[in-house]
């Protein structure tokens, strides 16, 4: 009790702490941080920060600056007219030169020319750097237009008090996403004047590059030079391709005789319009900082269409990832139409009847490796019933129905729901479940056959869909109580065991995979449990023992001789510890929901203080600031890993927040 009761104490102070704070985090070299912060700028290297728009374009750096992933970019456009996005600039190098003496700001790609000092560093509202040199203050804010594709630097000048140049020299890369570019004579350097700006047209069929500068005049010196063997050490650490060449196709040099204000701005649009943004305030508590970091996974197409980004860099709109996602990105939006218009493009997006992975985006087919993600569509639209009432979900049960017969009918003859709403998934190679890396074309973690977590969301989408048929005197009612005939009974002979005292994780048909896992936890706390009350309490308790850390829920208990308590070496090394021991903060969730279900609400602050207390810290001060890892190592101190900001981490450990500080919304 009494580490429970520190740990609350803890996160109570610091949640006390953000309110009064007012500003965004702040990263200083001295005096540490405002709000929640406790780390200094020694750790700016291993710090990144995140800008987005409502086009889910991007901005994404380490605090230091340098370039350490070939996803760091000053600006990547989401939309650029193919599947990938567009990865336009890396960044500027800036230059100061007072008299005889010469500074850079920053050098993105580490050379070692003489540097600015770093004073602080906060990412919200925007990521804003302050530098020092010589008694010159220079602040660096980047922010990407909430409403348009294109970043803008703004740099303010204090202390300027005899004549100063101020050189920015853009470092382009014009590539997809995930590639790398090198010197080549294809690429079309030139800058031409057009509307008081720049525009360069790098390569046949991809977007133009606008640049402008606002605020001051500026020369263009051409230079049309390559940087070449640009080296990004954190991918060489992954494994991958780690050299990259960058073009420089001039410089723009300003002169200043005063403290002044200074906008650079890159993007498709030859002319700047500033626009209101409605979100340029810095969050003012942890609840708030959760809220904003939630609302940069939403991204809205050309076509008008909304869609959930599953993660930043290197992730796009998934089906499974958007509909865990739903709940919490509802609470942070309050959009109700919002949240069913993604809901019936999903529907639209249907491959075979059942809901895709990822659905076909920018002319590339649809994703349909998932036999969960028709089941979550049915818990969203059942948690937004418990929510907002069961009104507002009425359209949505017609369908809820036909995704139950879509999969028992076998129209992806991967899976098929039988008698008992058991889902059974054939051997394959390919994996079907949330547990989904592959090594060689083969599943890391097999899960064929019956999987607890899907006959779980099985049963309780079966539930849901024959309460509402009965109610609404629908022919559907029969078929669904026919089905779920001794369901529970099959269930608990398929999974339980009482001499383990939990579930199973999978059976093959012939015999159950006893590995302590939390996909249990679905049948512990989702609505309609297939368990007995001594079930549940006694799979949460083994779960809580051997699963549960401050930084979410272990995929694998550490006793098992499979577990990897470590997420690092190359890439088929990841992804051996994906799921075998890998910490996942999402499933703090459906954990949240199994405490309630079991022990009530009121237990729910002494389950979950510890993980709170560490989400605040890492929100704060480690990965990337404002935002919660994909995942974190097994073992302590459970370092981040993964894909710096993932949709699912933040938006359920932001519903876990708002269960703890909102009464109960009534039906």
């Amino acid at each position: 009790m009494h580490k429970w009761l520190a740990a609350w104490g803890s996160y109570a102070h610091l949640e006390s702490a953000m309110l009064d704070g007012g500003a965004g985090s702040t990263l200083r070299r001295h005096g540490g941080m405002d709000m929640n912060a406790t780390s200094d700028l020694h750790d700016a290297a291993q710090r990144e920060w995140l800008e987005t728009n409502r086009h889910a374009s991007f901005a994404l750096g380490c605090v230091d600056r340098r370039l350490r992933r070939k996803y760091h970019a000053l600006f990547t456009l989401r939309e650029p007219g193919r599947g990938d996005p567009w990865n336009v600039i890396a960044d500027v190098r800036e230059t100061v030169k007072v008299e005889d003496q010469t500074f850079m700001l920053a050098d993105p790609l580490g050379c070692t020319a003489q540097e600015a000092e770093l004073v602080d560093f906060q990412h919200a509202p925007h990521a804003t750097h302050r530098y020092s040199v010589n008694g010159l203050s220079i602040e660096r804010r980047t922010r990407l237009a909430s409403q348009h594709d294109q970043v803008e630097l703004r740099y303010r000048f204090s202390g300027v008090t005899e004549p100063t140049k101020f050189l920015i020299e853009p470092l382009l890369r014009a590539r997809p996403l995930h590639e790398l570019t090198f010197e080549n004579a294809v690429l079309n350097g030139a800058l031409t004047r057009d509307d008081g700006g720049f525009v360069m047209e790098p390569y046949p069929g991809m977007p133009r590059i606008c640049m402008t500068v606002l605020g001051a005049d500026a020369t263009l010196h051409v230079r049309g030079l390559w940087n070449r063997r640009v080296s990004y050490a954190w991918e060489q650490e992954r494994g991958y391709d780690h050299l990259e060449d960058l073009f420089s196709p001039g410089t723009f040099e300003i002169e200043l005789s005063r403290d002044a204000e200074v906008t650079f701005v890159v993007g498709k649009k030859r002319t700047y319009a500033p626009e209101r943004d409605d979100h340029d305030t810095a969050p003012a508590n942890f609840g708030a900082a959760l809220g904003r970091a939630t609302r940069q996974f939403v991204m809205k197409s050309s076509g008008g269409h909304s869609f959930v980004v599953a993660g930043y860099p290197w992730f796009g709109p998934w089906g499974r990832d958007t509909l865990i996602a739903l709940p919490g990105l509802h609470l942070a939006l309050a959009d109700l139409e919002l949240t069913r218009a993604m809901l019936v493009d999903m529907l639209n997006a249907r491959v075979n009847g059942l809901i895709p992975n990822i659905p076909a985006i920018s002319g590339f087919p649809a994703n349909t490796a998932s036999v969960d993600a028709t089941l979550l569509f049915v818990r969203a639209v059942q948690w937004l019933a418990e929510y907002e009432g069961a009104d507002c979900v009425a359209s949505f049960m017609p369908e809820v129905c036909s995704l139950l017969d879509a999969l028992a009918e076998a129209r992806d003859p991967r899976m098929r729901l039988d008698d008992g709403v058991g889902v059974w998934t054939e051997p394959g190679p390919y994996a079907m479940t949330w547990m989904d890396a592959m090594v060689d074309g083969r599943p890391v973690t097999p899960r064929h056959g019956y999987a607890v977590d899907i006959d779980a969301l099985a049963y309780n989408a079966a539930r849901f869909a024959h309460e509402w048929a009965v109610a609404q005197g629908s022919s559907a009612a029969r078929g669904l109580k026919i089905r779920l005939k001794d369901a529970e009974a099959r269930f608990q002979h398929r999974y339980w065991d009482d001499r383990r005292g939990y579930l199973a994780d999978t059976h093959n048909g012939h015999h159950a995979d006893g590995s302590l896992r939390p996909n249990q936890l679905w049948a512990i706390g989702l609505p309609f449990s297939p368990l007995t009350d001594a079930q549940r309490a006694s799979a949460l308790e083994h779960v809580t023992r051997e699963l549960l850390v401050p930084a979410g829920l272990r995929t694998l208990s550490p006793g098992h001789p499979d577990y990897r308590g470590r997420y690092a070496g190359s890439q088929a090394e990841r992804d051996r510890a994906y799921h075998q021991g890998t910490v996942w903060p999402w499933l703090l969730g459906i954990y949240a929901d199994a405490v309630v279900k079991t022990q009530g609400r009121e237990a729910l602050e002494r389950a979950l203080a510890p993980c709170l207390s560490f989400m605040a810290q890492h929100l704060s001060a480690t990965g990337c600031i404002g935002q919660i890892n994909e995942l974190f190592d097994g073992d302590a101190p459970h370092g981040p890993a993964g894909a710096p900001a993932q949709a699912w981490s933040v938006t359920e450990v932001y519903r876990i927040w708002r269960l703890l500080h909102s009464a109960p919304k009534s039906s």
